[in-house]
């Protein structure tokens, strides 16, 4: 097997620019172009810049780190602009190097799997908007591009050990899809014509895996049945692109049954340009960094670099992240691989993006043009920061130690104690400030005396002599804080995991410290899950914590739910198994279905006990609900099944206990419709609910869907079927509220499978 060791990447695609606008003013090389012209459309100013682009400036403007045409006035631009969760280091992003100097820093918001704890849309759109400001505010000052190679990672988190799980919201396609559109949304704007920034759907298709076995990303093929594909792999991507209205999407490294996205004119011109719309406003397909050239030599789907260049420009892959383009397309003319105007309309679609950017229009009338580095982590931002990391937080156990009431001497303690870079996660860029563990408990206990030690790291040998220094600080508190968990060097991109497990030095100070008998929480930091069975088995520890990559002010956040300041609410955005449940299992088998050899995939076909479940989380307060039964449902085809409703339920949930706090309403349906096998239950519809005081009872109403009930047949189709389905609210250890919805009428094919050739 072809082993593609490391990106191959050219330097050029690295290289920073200086950015700067294109100058329409009298007199200029553009002036008497009609891109310059805002009376026109945004497609006539497009297709008649590059009409006067000649053959080399086209291909020499196909690749991320573009020239421009400086004979006609066209800067260079970076179009590889990264934001996953603020601001973030990258090609088209410049701080400067004084992270106290303007630009030197931007907002941390918490990862995105922490968004994804929440279950609140709202959220999603709000600090979407947050990052597109921030970024227009780099933009105007030439030190950030527009066109954003992120915050949307869409893959669902399908395997526990992929490194890049943190940031996706987790391993639901409809939560997936809801934030899709959401954070699409946020960061374009209301208005199509005029866009605050160009969002980017990634990583189409089925891309789930770094390496493991020996098998990398770059010339992986996944195989994936059309069942799956239209059940958990296509979905986000369709909401994406069609409802979203997404300006990009990028493909990835892998294949897909033996196809690689970036040369495949199913998946990109049958798929995405004709039946969900891509097209509709000219919108731009780019490729992930290098993934034109695995078509070639992490696949051998084409037979050298100038077949590759020339089928992946021809499938509709507009934008090449790389230098495959640049260097090849000349070539591919020669051979009669391509034609001039398919390179030509593939560089309007990219300016086309620009142009809706506002980016030939004049300053006056644009208020995004005039956002600044006080734009820049306003007290807004913080909030927001502070806040959703708060949201995020979850609590998995707790046996009365949390909320504390009055310690008055408190040890932090682990890895995470004075961590500032790990909170973070991957993709972020330098932030304003960072709050530490024992920061924050030093503000949130103000009258305690903190102390704090590591006591073990991350990973490696138990060191005897630190965990005691760690132990005897303990013996003197009334509080222990234990934080720990994995960080970047466990996970990222092009890290999976080995394992599931606790690091095992982590877990023997833990449970060390548990057995001193002091009042003890433990915090979990990482965006992958890790199985915490024994620290949930030990009597003696009282409480365990998910907290994920919480951002600049994560750890306040977290230290503000341990006292009780602030009530937690999150829940787990993907199922926390045993660590077992990894042993032989191949993370390239792409199956989510069990079967007798093979435990399933996610939490509607993992045919185990998982220690803690999917939407896991606990609160401080009871919650009692009622669900409402919605009238029977007749099955009929009418527009997009994602927006036909089958029921509006109604959902009372009422504050039985002391403190005021939100909850996440979450609908799931179990049933046995249609053939076997049968999800153990799916999400169908979720609300979140703000501050629900003690005693009160609040009202709210869950959309259910077509598309949320249907399952994939074998051919592909989404289909609803007829009969009863159990609709429950919350997790299974603890469902507030039954009732039935009945489906009548035929099984009806809701979502057909898009015909053609998928070669």
């Amino acid at each position: 097997m072809w082993i593609k060791r490391a990106i191959t990447l050219s330097p050029l695609a690295l290289q920073h620019v200086n950015f700067s606008f294109p100058d329409c003013s009298p007199g200029t090389p553009l002036s008497a172009n009609a891109v310059c012209d805002t009376s026109l459309d945004y497609w006539t100013r497009a297709t008649s810049l590059v009409a006067e682009f000649t053959t080399q400036e086209l291909i020499n403007n196909t690749i991320n780190t573009a020239p421009g045409v400086p004979r006609l006035g066209i800067p260079p631009y970076q179009w590889w602009t990264e934001a996953l969760h603020g601001v973030a280091g990258s090609p088209g992003v410049n701080f400067a190097d004084d992270v106290e100097a303007p630009y030197g820093s931007a907002t941390n918001f918490p990862q995105i799997i922490n968004l994804g704890a929440t279950f609140d849309d709202a959220l999603y759109e709000q600090v979407a908007t947050h990052i597109a400001n921030e970024t227009r505010a780099f933009n105007n000052a030439g030190k950030a591009g527009l066109n954003m190679y992120s915050p949307l990672n869409i893959n669902c988190f399908r395997d526990p050990r992929w490194g890049r799980g943190q940031e996706t919201t987790g391993e639901d396609p409809l939560h997936m899809s809801r934030y899709a559109v959401k954070m699409v949304q946020g960061l374009q704007g209301p208005n199509q014509d005029e866009l605050r920034l160009a969002a980017t759907c990634k990583h189409y298709l089925a891309y789930d895996l770094e390496k493991w076995d020996g098998v990398e990303r770059y010339q992986f093929d996944a195989q994936v049945s059309r069942q799956e594909l239209a059940e958990f792999y296509l979905p986000q991507f369709r909401a994406c692109v069609r409802d979203g209205k997404a300006v990009t999407l990028m493909t990835s490294y892998n294949a897909v049954n033996n196809v690689p996205p970036s040369a495949s004119r199913y998946y990109l011109e049958t798929l995405a340009r004709k039946e969900w719309g891509l097209d509709k406003k000219h919108n731009y397909v780019t490729s992930d960094c290098d993934a034109v050239a695995n078509v070639f030599d992490g696949h051998h789907y084409a037979d050298s670099y100038v077949q590759a260049a020339a089928d992946s420009i021809n499938a509709g892959t507009d934008l090449n992240c790389g230098a495959t383009y640049s260097d090849n397309l000349g070539q591919a003319l020669e051979q009669n691989l391509t034609d001039v105007e398919t390179i030509r309309t593939a560089v309007a679609r990219m300016y086309a993006s620009q142009v809706r950017l506002g980016l030939f229009d004049p300053k006056q009338g644009q208020p995004l043009r005039e956002l600044g580095w006080e734009h820049v982590n306003t007290k807004a931002a913080q909030d927001l920061a502070y806040s959703s990391a708060a949201a995020s937080v979850t609590l998995l156990k707790n046996n009365g130690t949390l909320p504390v009431d009055g310690a008055t001497k408190v040890a932090v303690i682990g890895p995470y104690s004075n961590a500032t870079f790990a909170l973070r996660g991957n993709y972020a860029g330098p932030g304003p400030f960072a709050i530490t563990m024992t920061e924050a408990a030093q503000r949130v206990f103000s009258q305690a005396t903190i102390s704090s030690a590591n006591g073990t790291t991350i990973s490696g040998t138990y060191n005897h002599t630190d965990a005691e220094a760690a132990m005897q600080l303990a013996k003197e508190a009334d509080l222990v804080i234990f934080a720990g968990g994995i960080d970047p060097t466990i996970e990222s991109e092009e890290l999976d995991r080995a394992t599931i497990a606790w690091p095992p030095n982590q877990l023997q100070l833990i449970h060390a410290l548990g057995g001193m008998a002091k009042k003890m929480a433990v915090v979990q930091f990482g965006g992958g899950q890790i199985d915490g069975a024994s620290i949930k088995a030990d009597g003696n520890i009282g409480a365990l914590l998910w907290a994920g990559y919480p951002g600049q002010s994560g750890a306040l956040a977290v230290m503000d739910v341990i006292a009780g300041n602030t009530a937690p609410a999150g829940r787990l955005p993907i199922t926390q198994y045993p660590a077992e449940y990894i042993d032989g299992l191949a993370e390239t088998t792409m199956a989510l279905r069990p079967n007798a050899t093979y435990p399933g995939r996610t939490y509607k076909w993992y045919s185990g006990t998982p220690t803690y479940p999917y939407a896991h989380g606990l609160h401080y307060t009871e919650f009692k609900a009622e669900l409402a039964q919605p009238a029977p449902y007749t099955i009929a085809t009418a527009g997009y099944a994602e927006f036909e409703r089958v029921a509006t339920v109604q959902a009372t949930i009422t504050n039985a206990g002391q403190r005021t706090s939100d909850y996440a309403a979450l609908v799931f349906a179990r049933h046995t419709n249609g053939p076997a096998p049968h999800p153990n239950k799916t999400l169908v519809g979720y609300k979140k609910v703000k501050a629900i005081a003690p005693g009160e009872s609040r009202s709210v109403e869950v959309e259910i869907t077509q598309a949320a009930l249907a399952r994939g047949d074998e051919e592909g189709n989404l289909v609803l079927y007829p009969g009863k389905y159990e609709l429950e609210l919350d997790t299974e250890e603890n469902v507030l509220a039954k009732t039935q919805l009945v489906l009548q009428g035929d099984q009806t094919s809701v979502v057909p499978w898009v015909k053609g050739d998928m070669s």
